[in-house]
């Protein structure tokens, strides 16, 4: 017969691990952010992410000769590019992690549903 003590060692050892927040995804997923170019709203995305991915480097800034920009956040294989993009006319971010709970006040302050599309 197994001891009080004993039981509370098996237990313990049945607890849920937490969840990995930055767990990389098989799949890539688009947020629209703002329907429009924005050096304000890119700006802010950029500075929001990098307080919120902990452990993720932020990528030199790449700027392409139409002005658009790419900020790159990487952390091992986990990757965050979030796009002020003059071709699409739109700024948006390309995620393999799930980035959901981050961003969506920020699109709901915009008063835009978050479109998730997924690119496999």
């Amino acid at each position: 017969m197994a001891s009080l003590t004993g039981l509370k060692k098996i237990r313990t050892g049945l607890k849920k691990k937490p969840q990995n927040r930055n767990r990389v995804l098989s799949k890539v997923i688009d947020y629209n952010i703002f329907p429009q170019n924005s050096n304000d709203v890119f700006n802010d995305v950029c500075k929001l992410l990098s307080q919120k991915l902990t452990g993720f480097k932020k990528q030199e800034m790449l700027v392409d000769v139409d002005g658009s920009m790419v900020q790159t956040f990487k952390k091992g294989n986990a990757e965050v590019d979030v796009y002020d993009d003059y071709a699409i006319g739109a700024i948006y971010v390309k995620s393999n992690i799930n980035l959901s709970s981050y961003l969506k006040p920020y699109i709901s302050a915009h008063a835009l549903r978050p479109a998730l599309k997924s690119v496999v």
